[in-house]
């Protein structure tokens, strides 16, 4: 038999991790709007999109920034819907492009395809572990004030790196430096959960270097204060103290940790255990001594690993906690997604300050050859992990495994038109109260039943869309 070739090794994984995210793109195209999304679109259709955010800013959300952009699109969406699915699509490709960019900046090897097999691996287990897709991807709100600041999360970190490595060189600094501080500005005015980390990361930083160096850095002095700033704008505006009484908050945060502590240790198993995490950091080992070995980045790997480590844990419980201090409660499903992806990116961090470590720890001057056994063939990399990785494809609640059978199955299609449907039905309605069907049938990635109407005519969706169709009341049937 004649052995394959190393190149097509390499193509076949990498066909094979774009046939598993093929089908989230696909269904971008049969999402439609739902819940707030038509609130706003009535309050668009009167004011511009700097009236919307100052609006919101006064009387529901701090959220300075990411309101406004994602007004933006909103705007768009107003005058023609179809640019919603395209709009979702684009923010997923976003989302890719961005793991991309980032191992891309990293430079430790110059072939492409395993760039992007490493990017392909990293996406697939994102999706797989992100605890609600349609509250993530498939409602565009979400998509756009939540999963596309996640892009932004990483070009401020990837230019943060670049600056630290032009210092090295003795380069100019001054591009990067507005870059960091426009992202700064945008990240302390989206979501709470990643202005705090900005923030926090900043202060860990800062302190990193004044303990190396034994003098505070001009610059990350300067950026905390203004992350602390926005912070402070964002948080402290009139919208966030009204959206507040709508929440039961928790004044002692000690009465949290009998719920926070077993819940959040409930995710990060179930990250670890039941999505390929684990699978796919084996397969990250050698990506990994490559970036320890070769990349001009390698220098924020020279930290204590188990203050790295330190760092991580504290950032997954202390995102956690945030939900059961401000709502008094667990935190809802899409921003959990954000938690997952602190966890995830922290998690492959860690993994690469181990092996520095690992690697700087032994003294063989073969050293390469130790992870061997991932990289080259062996029973591990030809029999076990293949089999580990579809019993995860074969899992009844896999995701991919659900993507591909809404779209094989017609539940998709059937779902975009049931809604396209529905539109038309409350656009001709005449009677008093509009009575819809149920969603029959629904796909199970981009469909969540708690954005959708109710049988409730006074539920705030019902009633929010009634208002835009300009119509009385609406139900389910």
């Amino acid at each position: 038999m004649i052995p394959f070739k190393k190149s097509s090794v390499l193509n076949l994984k990498i066909i094979f991790l774009f046939l598993c995210i093929l089908p989230f793109f696909l269904l971008t195209f049969f999402a439609r709007p739902s819940a707030d999304e038509f609130p706003f679109f009535t309050q668009l259709s009167s004011m511009s999109s700097l009236e919307f955010a100052s609006s919101m800013y006064k009387n529901w959300s701090g959220r300075y920034f990411s309101v406004f952009f994602v007004s933006i699109f909103l705007k768009l969406i107003v005058y023609w819907k179809g640019f919603y699915p395209i709009f979702i699509f684009l923010i997923l490709v976003a989302n890719f492009f961005s793991f991309y960019w980032m191992i891309d900046k990293l430079n430790f090897t110059n072939s492409k395809k395993e760039k992007l097999l490493l990017t392909s691996s990293i996406f697939i287990v994102y999706i797989y572990g992100m605890p609600s897709l349609a509250e993530g991807f498939y409602w565009f709100i979400c998509a756009s004030g939540y999963m596309l600041i996640n892009c932004f999360v990483i070009f401020w970190t990837g230019f943060l790196l670049e600056r630290e490595y032009k210092i090295d060189n003795s380069k100019p600094i001054f591009r990067e430096n507005l870059l960091i501080i426009f992202f700064t500005f945008a990240l302390c005015g989206s979501m709470e959960i990643i202005s705090s980390f900005v923030v926090g990361l900043i202060a860990v930083v800062w302190l990193t270097k004044l303990i190396n160096t034994k003098k505070a850095d001009n610059f990350y002095s300067f950026l905390f204060l203004f992350a602390f700033f926005c912070f402070c704008f964002s948080v402290f505006a009139g919208g966030n103290s009204i959206r507040g009484t709508h929440f039961e908050s928790l004044s002692n945060p000690l009465l949290i940790l009998p719920k926070l502590i077993p819940n959040s240790l409930n995710y990060i198993f179930y990250w670890f255990f039941e999505t390929p995490v684990l699978v796919f950091t084996l397969f990250y080992l050698p990506f990994a001594q490559k970036i320890v070995t070769r990349s001009p980045f390698d220098f924020i790997l020279k930290v204590n690993r188990f203050w790295v480590l330190l760092v991580w844990i504290g950032v997954i419980f202390g995102s956690f906690s945030i939900g059961y201090v401000s709502i008094g409660g667990e935190l809802p499903m899409r921003i959990n997604n954000i938690v997952y992806f602190l966890f995830l990116t922290g998690w492959f961090y860690v993994v690469s300050v181990f092996v520095y470590f690992y690697i700087n720890e032994n003294s063989n001057p073969n050293y390469s050859s130790d992870f061997s056994i991932f990289k080259n063939a062996s029973v591990f990399t030809k029999l076990i992990a293949p089999l580990v990785i579809f019993l995860f494809l074969y899992k009844e609640n896999n995701p991919i495994r659900a993507a591909y059978a809404d779209i094989l199955k017609g539940r998709a299609y059937n779902y975009a038109m049931q809604l396209d449907d529905r539109k038309t039905l409350l656009l001709n309605c005449k009677s008093d109260t509009c009575i819809v069907p149920v969603i029959k049938n629904p796909p199970h990635i981009i469909y969540e039943p708690a954005l959708d109407l109710t049988t409730d005519s006074n539920d705030w969706k019902n009633k929010s869309q009634a208002v835009y169709f300009g119509v009385k009341a609406i139900k389910v049937e």
